[in-house]
């Protein structure tokens, strides 16, 4: 196996960062490209927060019937 890093946060949008962390972790760093990189923490926990509001509705629904 090869170690991978996926960063993401804002700071990531610089290639400057993006170069300081390859030479820190001597491998391969993948950041979503563009401006993507800072949202990518904001995208995960709003599919979370949806997918837990889906259960708790089909829950609700079940204790109806």
């Amino acid at each position: 196996m090869e170690p991978e890093f996926t960063l993401i946060g804002g700071i990531l949008r610089f290639e400057t960062m993006n170069y300081v962390m390859r030479e820190q972790l001597g491998t391969t760093v993948i950041v979503s490209e563009g401006e993507m990189v800072q949202f990518v923490a904001t995208l995960g926990v709003a599919i979370l927060g949806h997918v837990r509001l889906e259960r708790l509705k089909s829950e609700d629904k079940s204790k109806v019937s």
